[in-house]
């Protein structure tokens, strides 16, 4: 039977173990977050540029006739 300084000799071993493999992932995982969150900054740029590029392009703006209503 194994003693509780067996069990944590064996946990110590698999936890060293799974840092190993574990830690070309996190670097990944580090990578991608650090880019999606350059992609929301971006992203909100945009919006916030379409939303004043809205407000000023209407229709009237651009000089489009106004639609007929029937």
């Amino acid at each position: 039977m194994l003693t509780q300084t067996d069990l944590k000799s064996i946990d110590g071993l698999f936890d060293k173990k799974l840092d190993t493999k574990l830690r070309p992932i996190k670097s990944d995982i580090k990578n991608i977050s650090t880019k999606v969150n350059s992609i929301e900054k971006e992203v909100k740029k945009v919006a916030r540029g379409l939303r004043k590029t809205s407000d000023f392009l209407d229709e009237e703006h651009l000089g489009f006739p106004q639609p007929a209503i029937i």
